[in-house]
């Protein structure tokens, strides 16, 4: 995609800041991913993993979305930058953290969107040994009545319906199910219409993150079609399609 393709795409996806989602202008990953306690990246996943999850969009101009990149990424690629995240923010689950890599074809721009994944119950997401929170979209240190209530929270079982079955194969799947996941994964993701044409079934499954390549076994709901079983928990996400 193109610079001004790529923030008509933010734009439908990210169109505000709140409790969900802020918009950074962070050029320098060196000095900003783990950086200024209250003012880093590591913060801003604390404060809102600490709410119901979301996203970080890093490269933007805050407040417009305009299109500003990342100049310096220090020794950072998208998989070490989530095994740094992991590691400084204690308690952040890792299922659901993502960070997708947006490039402008005609700038060269580039822009990182993290999808954050909401706290676990009891376990509030501490950064720089602080817990976090979002307050409309503002971050601020994590206030008693929230701290309370993510430590009063209910831990709800495993959900039965997800449990990953050994012996199931890509025969298992309706392929018609398939189809519509792959038409609804180019809705939200404009920018992989083309290469999605060249993916089989299996990596487009592995892409959505509904295979372990340990086993090759295959997430097999019992009720649910493939396309509800591509939703996300991170609530904000699951319209998206950010796998």
């Amino acid at each position: 995609m193109k610079e001004i393709e790529i923030k008509k795409y933010l734009l439908q996806q990210f169109p505000k800041e709140d409790e969900s989602c802020d918009w950074k202008n962070y050029s320098n990953l060196k000095n900003t991913l783990c950086g200024h306690k209250g003012d880093d990246v590591m913060s801003y996943i604390s404060g809102i993993s600490n709410m119901n999850g979301g996203a970080l969009v890093i490269g933007v101009k805050d407040g417009t979305l305009d299109i500003t990149g990342i100049q310096n990424f220090g020794n950072y690629n998208t998989e070490s930058a989530k095994a740094k995240i992991v590691e400084k923010c204690k308690n952040l689950p890792f299922e659901g953290l993502d960070i997708i890599e947006l490039k402008a074809e005609d700038t060269g721009a580039i822009v990182w969107i993290i999808t954050i994944p909401k706290h676990n119950p009891k376990l509030p997401v501490y950064a720089h040994n602080q817990a976090w929170q979002r307050s409309g979209d503002t971050l601020i240190e994590i206030l008693e009545d929230r701290l309370k209530s993510i430590l009063s929270e209910i831990e709800i079982p495993n959900d039965w319906s997800a449990t990953i079955v050994e012996d199931a194969t890509i025969s298992d799947l309706d392929p018609e199910a398939i189809e519509k996941a792959k038409k609804e994964f180019v809705k939200r993701n404009p920018h992989k219409k083309e290469e999605i044409q060249t993916w089989t079934d299996q990596k487009f499954l592995d892409k959505a993150k509904l295979t372990i390549h340990r086993f090759n076994p295959i997430r097999k709901r019992r009720i649910r079609t493939l396309f509800e079983s591509l939703r996300c928990k991170n609530s904000m996400v699951a319209s998206k399609f950010q796998f």
